[in-house]
């Protein structure tokens, strides 16, 4: 129960962050996580997270 708890706080912190990653896109970016390819990083990161959590347990 506590690595569900876990795996859904992080995969909805990187859902927020590239929610927040989109709708800045049209402005001014402060760093290439909110800039155009801020949706595949954020993506990326919970692809990698998701398969190192299926990995280690």
């Amino acid at each position: 129960m506590f690595l569900y708890y876990r795996i859904s706080f992080v995969l909805s912190v990187l859902a927020h962050s590239g929610l927040l990653a989109c709708l800045v896109r049209a402005r001014r970016p402060a760093s290439i996580l909110q800039g155009r390819q801020g949706g595949a990083i954020h993506l990326a990161f919970g692809a990698g997270f998701v398969a190192y959590a299926l990995y280690r347990f």
